[in-house]
């Protein structure tokens, strides 16, 4: 699944009928699958990490932040965002 397909799926649904925790478990739901269909290009070699740094920001958090404008940021929600982004971040740069 690409990541258009992803965001279309996103927009399709309404923001009103969730409850705010599961919207946000459903888009760091969203950008694990973002992730993953592009995992071989963040866990290649051949590419350096400034380069998969902006890969990350242009194809999942995107994913991840879609209608966020809704949420109110309370502290678990962003705990929540933070752990992802963390994640992420840990399988592109893998072991150090």
């Amino acid at each position: 699944m690409v990541v258009s397909d992803i965001v279309s799926k996103l927009s399709q649904r309404k923001f009103t009928d969730i409850s705010q925790k599961s919207d946000v478990c459903v888009c760091t739901a969203a950008g694990n699958r973002a992730f993953f269909a592009n995992k071989k290009t963040f866990q290649s070699k051949l590419i350096s990490k400034k380069s998969k740094i902006k890969l990350y920001k242009a194809l999942i958090r995107p994913v991840v932040v879609y209608g966020s404008e809704y949420w109110v940021l309370m502290e678990n929600i962003k705990q929540k965002l933070f752990v992802f982004e963390r994640r992420i971040l840990r399988r592109i740069f893998g072991p150090t």
